[in-house]
């Protein structure tokens, strides 16, 4: 029997009690032991109620393949299943996906090729079957073998799609980019592209284009014509990223991410602060902005929105992550009334993901670094502890980077590189961890050599510009750390620039 890890799986639940009805977990066809690295990104609903899903599976002989799944809704079966692997069996993702008013299905990501490189990827299915309607590979030019990713779908009434993501040129130079493709066949109608990043996209009642993501490592939001992609208006929310747009009745325009605060040598700064803002649809003006963060203020990770929705009475529900003091990085839910954006005192609902550091715990906060707690009952025994949490901290990181593209880690060679030093550093913690119960001194010092390995390969991916700052952040902050004069749980030194 062969471990399975890191599956696509789907929970449906009573919406009255929130009891789950069914639960379908779903793999790909690999063997391997370790290969088992199917996700899910994104669900939607279709015309029947029927679930879509939006992600990918690990297959034998293709790798990690583009994968759509229809499932019926009644009680989770599979209704069927559409896999595409690009020419050069490497990493193939769908990202988002959405339903045309037909019934057919869009689903948007990236495919690795043998020309190319890894490509924007939009592909359109018959709702009823799965079969291919038409499928566009985006990319840049020919001789150009970098990479470009698809990350936010939408379709206007019409049945025109629009795309968000980011298309990277020679100089492997990203830039936020909007696409506009006929329904019936694919063909582009026009592409708008500005700074660089992921991006959201939503559409308004007049069919004009609102987006979101990052320029010059400040969130934006920006307003498109849905005719020809022309400018109309764009805001700066303030340094930071954009990751989530909505837009209800027109004139509601909702954005989150995360706000950061730049620190230097002296003052350390703040990596992100989860915020909702609302912006008058027709000018862009704010009009209010929500900025929580979580109580545990001594975490690098930070705080952001992923995902945001408009309820019929116009207020905001937005879900990501806080980190907080004594659960660590909890899955948070806030909803915010669409008048003012006021924080009441059940807006914030939060679910401990690390309950080795729930109240009860006799761990200490500083145990609760990363959401990576002592196990219970290991207080007394430091050493031991903090081989725990390095253990699981350098398993964060691999799951990290097995999770976005390998062009953001400055190409699929260099992320084999990186990956492989994570998973060696691991190995050996892991393994001499085993037989000395702590690791030894020795062991602690070779890990140390492969993660200042890493670090200068995250280095040189940014000096490459290939590898935007909040990214290099979010690796080297999760860098356990191996001296005493450090923090004695997780590395919190400045990511390389």
């Amino acid at each position: 029997m062969h471990r399975r890890s890191r599956v696509q799986g789907f929970c449906w639940l009573a919406g009255a009690s929130g009891q789950e009805l069914w639960r379908t977990v779903l793999y790909g066809t690999s063997t391997d032991p370790d290969g088992h690295w199917s996700l899910g990104f994104a669900v939607a609903l279709d015309q029947s109620g029927d679930i879509v899903s939006a992600g990918s599976t690990n297959n034998a002989q293709t790798d990690e393949d583009f994968t759509v799944v229809k499932l019926g809704s009644a009680d989770g079966h599979e209704v069927w299943r559409t896999v595409i692997d690009g020419t050069e069996h490497g990493l193939d993702r769908a990202f988002a996906i959405t339903t045309d008013p037909a019934g057919d299905i869009v689903a948007v990501g990236d495919t690795t090729n043998a020309a190319f490189g890894e490509d924007i990827l939009v592909v359109k299915l018959t709702g009823t079957d799965g079969r291919e309607v038409w499928r566009r590979v985006i990319g840049p030019s020919p001789e150009a073998r970098v990479v470009s990713h698809a990350s936010s779908v939408a379709i206007n009434p019409t049945g025109d799609v629009l795309v968000a993501g980011s298309v990277s040129d020679v100089e492997v130079h990203q830039t936020f980019t909007v696409l506009k493709l006929a329904g019936a066949d694919g063909v582009e109608l026009w592409r708008a592209e500005m700074g660089e990043g992921q991006a959201g996209v939503a559409l308004d009642d007049d069919g004009d284009v609102i987006a979101c993501g990052t320029v010059g490592e400040q969130f934006v939001v920006t307003k498109r014509s849905g005719t020809d992609g022309s400018e109309l208006w764009t805001r700066m929310v303030g340094p930071g990223e954009g990751y989530t747009v909505s837009v209800r009745a027109g004139e509601q325009v909702f954005a989150g991410g995360r706000l950061t605060v730049p620190g230097n040598l002296a003052t350390p700064g703040d990596p992100g602060n989860f915020v909702v803002v609302r912006l008058d649809g027709q000018t862009g003006n704010e009009l209010w902005r929500t900025v929580i963060d979580g109580t545990f203020n001594g975490q690098p990770e930070g705080d952001w929105v992923n995902a945001l929705a408009v309820d019929a009475a116009g207020d905001v529900v937005a879900v990501g992550r806080t980190v907080n003091v004594h659960t660590g990085v909890d899955f948070t839910v806030v909803k915010l009334p669409g008048a003012t954006g006021e924080v009441g005192p059940s807006a914030v609902v939060t679910c401990s993901v690390d309950a080795e550091c729930d109240d009860g715990d006799p761990c200490t906060v500083e145990h609760c670094i990363v959401g990576e707690g002592c196990i219970s009952g290991l207080a007394q025994a430091p050493l031991e502890c903090r081989s725990t949490s390095f253990a699981r901290s350098l398993h964060d990181i691999i799951f990290r980077i097995r999770s976005v593209d390998a062009r953001q880690l400055g190409g699929r060679n260099h992320a084999r590189k990186l990956l492989a030093l994570v998973v060696k550093a691991r190995q050996r913690v892991r393994r001499d961890g085993r037989r000395h119960a702590p690791p030894s001194d020795r062991a602690l010092e070779r890990t140390g050599r492969l993660l200042a390995k890493f670090r200068i390969g995250i280095f040189v991916a940014r000096q490459r510009r290939a590898m935007n700052f909040s990214l290099a952040q979010s690796l080297t902050e999760h860098l356990p750390c191996l001296f005493p004069e450090c923090c004695p749980y997780v590395s919190v030194c400045a990511p390389p620039r």
